[in-house]
């Protein structure tokens, strides 16, 4: 069970109770999760002076939302994993490292504790083969090795995806099963046929290495729609057909928890009609809660 010390609790509840309007989600969340990354680090996210999580406040004083939800899923994944042993090997990485490859590394650990899995860091050894992120395991005792990697560069190339996948390939020990978690920029995805050259490159790369089970494409999607604002962290996992230690993938695709509704089919269909779509969510009431355990969490705190 995640823990969150007494005495923030109590500080929580004055300020929610002296600053917030109880309607008022992202005031909330922000809230909560900016104390919540103070109990367990330390520092305030503007302390740790970082700009993937700095405050940006326009000339009518509101806070940017992608700074709320990015502090607020940083929150839940720190949440998530303080119940684990490895949980300062997190806080260290957050603290000595730049804050965005640590985030989606904590995403990708977030994905996994949500479904039920125990989730061990892995101290860095600098040993090809053993010098991965972390290992799960799964409810039926399953253990599966995780590596974390990202692209920076804002234009889609399949010879740099096919380089990048080739480099990670011996980056995992042969003896389990792995998985490679590829963080993405959103640029990549106004490409009409993103997903087919993803799936594509990805099926090349699996005929050379039965390592990997699967390879997951997360990207951050977020930007203005109508008069909202949308933000989620997308998913598109692809499998390997032949691994060398096959597994049940099936909790890849458990609905309702990292995906909003209809979003599976979204990288498959023009950046006009995904704009279209998350207009429509909005005007429907904005972004959703999709966190449950953890905004449960903060409503039982404030009650």
């Amino acid at each position: 069970m995640a823990f969150v010390s007494p005495r923030l609790r109590h500080k929580l509840i004055e300020l929610y109770h002296e600053y917030v309007d109880p309607g008022d989600r992202m005031r909330r969340n922000a809230l909560m999760s900016t104390f919540i990354i103070a109990d367990y680090s330390g520092k305030f996210p503007d302390q740790f002076n970082d700009p993937f999580i700095k405050k940006k406040v326009d000339h009518n004083g509101h806070v940017d939302p992608a700074y709320v939800e990015r502090i607020t899923h940083l929150a839940e994944c720190l949440f998530y994993m303080s119940d684990e042993p490895t949980f300062g090997v997190a806080i260290r990485r957050l603290l000595e490292r730049d804050v965005r490859p640590v985030f989606f590394e904590l995403s990708a650990t977030g994905f996994f504790k949500r479904r039920g899995f125990r989730v061990t860091l892995n101290e860095e050894t600098g040993i090809k083969g053993k010098d991965f992120d972390f290992i799960v395991q799964a409810p039926a005792g399953t253990l599966i090795n995780v590596e974390v990697s990202e692209f920076l560069s804002q234009t889609f190339s399949k010879k740099a995806l096919n380089n990048k996948l080739l480099s990670k390939r011996k980056q995992v020990p042969p003896d389990d099963p792995a998985i490679l978690f590829l963080h993405v920029p959103s640029s990549w995805y106004d490409l009409n046929d993103i997903s087919f050259y993803l799936m594509k490159t990805t099926f090349e790369f699996f005929r050379r290495s039965k390592r990997y089970n699967a390879v997951i494409f997360q990207v951050e999607i977020c930007g203005n729609a109508g008069e909202g604002f949308f933000w989620l962290i997308h998913l598109e996992p692809i499998m390997n057909p032949s691994p060398r230690h096959p597994i049940d993938t099936g909790f890849m695709f458990e609905s309702n928890v990292d995906l909003l509704p209809r979003e599976l089919k979204l990288v498959q269909e023009s950046k006009e009609t995904r704009q279209l779509f998350f207009e429509e969510m909005v005007l429907k009431g904005g972004s959703k809660d999709d966190r449950p355990e953890f905004v449960k969490w903060i409503r039982d705190q404030l009650s």
